[in-house]
């Protein structure tokens, strides 16, 4: 796997990506899979879900089949439905959204569906965030 310089703990959706990134070896994929799979993923899926495919295509040549994607998605949905929604979620999807503007020189039609589906998740992540917050309210 790559090295990198350490600058202290990252939150471990970042870390996994890095990882996944360097793995090289589909053993070491299958390895990444089984930890991503007994563990509680708080935040960061798409950007796990996104490096995982990418590696895993460029490392064994085809789509997963391992059952790692669906598992992000579930605790993904379920993250979701608890308002479970973190700061670092709403800015990956603020820098997702970002990015498919500065694509707009792309097929039309596709990149509006991207951009549509991209702003609607991020306002869902906002609004999860909203009631979190009103949750966590401290009772006078």
């Amino acid at each position: 796997m790559v090295s990198r310089q350490e600058s202290g703990p990252r939150p471990f959706h970042e870390s996994i990506v890095w990882m996944i990134r360097g793995a090289d070896l589909l053993v070491q994929l299958e390895h990444l899979g089984h930890l991503l799979k007994i563990t509680k993923i708080p935040d960061g899926h798409d950007l796990i879900i996104a490096a995982w495919n990418d590696r895993w295509r460029v490392v064994v040549g085809h789509q997963d089949s391992t059952g790692v994607v669906d598992f992000l998605k579930a605790q993904k949905s379920e993250a979701q439905l608890n308002g479970a929604w973190s700061f670092s979620d709403v800015r990956d999807k603020s820098v997702e959204l970002s990015g498919l503007i500065a694509e707009q020189g792309t097929d039309g039609s596709e990149w509006e569906d991207r951009v549509v589906e991209c702003a609607e998740k991020l306002a869902s992540a906002l609004k999860a965030m909203v009631r979190a917050l009103h949750k966590e309210k401290p009772s006078l």
